[in-house]
């Protein structure tokens, strides 16, 4: 059974290098979905790279209707103007999601001191935002037919853009974080970004950072290039973002730790 590593830093591989782990030869730098193709008919077990945050590209392919309708719920959730009331409503509209959503509310992890009923409700306790980012990663992990590593990669990816954001005091972090999420949504719909953006209720801001333009966008790529090490690509952007390294370092290690928590606690 195939199985594919993470997206870290500082990983410098060789295509045609073979290591013996478990069972089987690991291929890697697998960076897209032909390399995966080409070294499973070598007969890799194993692959190592990226090519899991690719868009699988079939001619005439629809998305399904369930993946897109749960996209399209995750982005209206992404609404920075969205409502307690009309938060509720939406969230509502996937009854699984509801409930998870409000035993994780209850849970041990938000303390709260009693229990609350409606998403409403939980929103004037905790608030809005981050009723909507659990919901949002919650409706995402929905999407099972894809590895359990692109989903940390896009919750990773949101996390260390919205903290940049935060470290150079930059206005609507949460824009960031979802410019981040948003991301991976050309490969969990297998399509291409521009397709992804026109079938999706995103703002002009976020749909622009997800082809990297704006100070948004400026963030997001600069995100991918630390995720892929990519130094050269990094250098004009650090100094047009006015980065140190202790706030890279730190925006990073602060978000694969999130990522980990937040996964853990929501059971993901």
């Amino acid at each position: 059974m195939a199985e594919a590593a993470g997206c870290r830093p500082g990983t410098g591989n060789d295509p045609n290098k073979v290591q013996s782990v478990r069972r089987g030869p690991l291929a890697e730098k697998v960076e897209t979905q032909d390399d995966l193709a080409f070294c499973s008919e070598l007969g890799f077990d194993y692959f190592q790279g990226f090519f899991f945050c690719e868009p699988k590209l079939i001619q005439g392919k629809q998305i399904p209707v369930n993946r897109l309708s749960a996209t399209r719920l995750v982005a209206k959730l992404q609404d920075p103007d969205i409502k307690g009331e009309e938060l509720d409503k939406t969230i509502r509209q996937d009854v699984t999601l509801s409930y998870k959503l409000l035993r994780f509310v209850n849970s041990a992890y938000c303390s709260l001191p009693r229990k609350v009923e409606s998403m409403g409700h939980a929103a004037m306790m905790i608030g809005t935002q981050r009723i909507r980012v659990w919901a949002s990663l919650l409706m995402m992990a929905t999407m099972d037919d894809k590895p359990r590593e692109l989903m940390m990669t896009a919750i990773i990816r949101a996390k260390m853009c919205e903290e940049i954001a935060i470290a150079k005091r930059l206005p609507r972090s949460e824009a960031f974080f979802t410019a981040g999420l948003f991301s991976v949504l050309d490969a969990m719909l297998d399509s291409t970004m521009d397709d992804v953006l026109k079938l999706l209720p995103v703002s002009e801001e976020i749909a622009q950072a997800l082809v990297g333009k704006g100070r948004v966008g400026q963030v997001l790529d600069f995100t991918l290039g630390y995720e892929r090490s990519e130094w050269d690509r990094l250098a004009e952007l650090t100094d047009a973002l006015g980065l140190d390294p202790p706030t890279i370092r730190n925006a990073y290690l602060s978000a694969v730790q999130w990522a980990m928590e937040i996964t853990n606690e929501l059971h993901i």
